[in-house]
């Protein structure tokens, strides 16, 4: 049996109906079943909308309503303590796999390894990802230290001479027909059993605690490669199994579509703290020198330092902590 897990924060009855019928189609309802973690989602005024499961067109359905806003992590998290299947995937709700996705999935899912397959960048209010000319993406390579020669030439960063930032994803071209290691999975659908992440301990949240590990959106897949790598698993790219995925939003200040978010450095720096081994660590934090409320996110984790330092000191005893190579 395989477990979708699907975080959504204020996505419409329509466009979800839509990404699930794409999801289900050709499948037999023994084979999966799918959990729904409504993220807080708010009408126009502001009050909490609730989300039914009437809502999916799927019959073997749970839907985990938040009145509050925890994050994406969190939402994975709290669908995986319910999932009942030995195979998870974990998938965005704007995210569009092949229709021989289940086959795929269950042909190619490791033990200690996170799957994913080519991104297919899609603009809103089109949904077919087998078009001429949308732009194919094979995974990611991580930058742990990123400055102006790292960011597209389009990015209007660049006019900031003294911009670094730390811990991106990069997405990479074609290396091979078969399927191969990457650094990185990336496009908001990816597969692992649900012992390895149980084993990892998915993105370090706890059910009822204001916050642990990873907030919000942003940093995502570098988060769980790298937390993979530290528990001895490595991501796999399949280059024949394509997914279709609506990137991000337009970002209100560089008016371009971006995932990014200020609350995503809370993410990057929970991951450096807890991820990486004392050296490598101390170089990467000492990098960065104007990152958007890099400061308040500093804050957020000194504030948090007992959590972190748990966190650390886990993964070093039960994994292998990351080390600059």
């Amino acid at each position: 049996m395989i477990s979708v897990c699907i975080p959504c924060l204020n996505e419409s009855d329509e466009n979800l109906a839509r990404v699930i019928k794409n999801l289900t189609e050709g499948c037999e309802y023994d084979d999966m079943e799918i959990i729904v973690w409504n993220d807080g989602s708010v009408n126009d005024d502001g009050s909490f909308r609730p989300m039914s499961s009437a809502s999916i067109p799927w019959e073997n359905k749970t839907v985990l309503n938040s009145t509050k806003r925890r994050g994406v992590g969190y939402g994975f998290d709290r669908c995986v303590e319910h999932a009942l299947g030995d195979v998870i995937v974990l998938m965005g709700a704007d995210t569009y796999p092949q229709r021989s996705w289940l086959k795929h999935v269950l042909n190619t899912v490791k033990s200690q390894s996170v799957g994913c397959g080519v991104s297919v960048g899609l603009q809103p209010g089109s949904y077919d990802i087998n078009a001429e000319g949308l732009y194919e993406r094979y995974g990611a390579r991580i930058i742990y230290m990123v400055g102006i020669d790292d960011l597209p030439k389009s990015s209007p960063l660049r006019k900031d001479p003294y911009y670094k930032d730390i811990l991106e994803a990069k997405w990479q071209s074609k290396q091979s027909d078969e399927p191969y290691e990457i650094p990185c999975v990336y496009g908001a659908f990816y597969w692992l059993t649900k012992e390895f992440y149980q084993k990892m301990h998915g993105w370090d949240t706890v059910e009822g605690e204001e916050w642990k590990g990873h907030k919000y959106w942003g940093c995502l897949e570098p988060a769980i490669s790298l937390k993979a790598k530290v528990y001895g698993g490595r991501g796999v790219l399949y280059p024949d199994f394509r997914v279709g995925h609506i990137f991000g939003r337009i970002d209100d200040i560089f008016k371009v579509r971006s995932v990014r978010t200020d609350l995503k450095y809370w993410n990057a720096l929970w991951v450096a703290h807890t991820m990486l081994d004392d050296a490598f660590r101390d170089e990467v934090l000492a990098f960065p020198k104007q990152c958007l409320n890099l400061s308040q996110a500093q804050g957020y984790i000194k504030k948090n330092w007992g959590k972190v330092q748990d966190a650390r000191q886990r993964n070093k005893r039960e994994g292998n902590l990351i080390s600059k190579k």
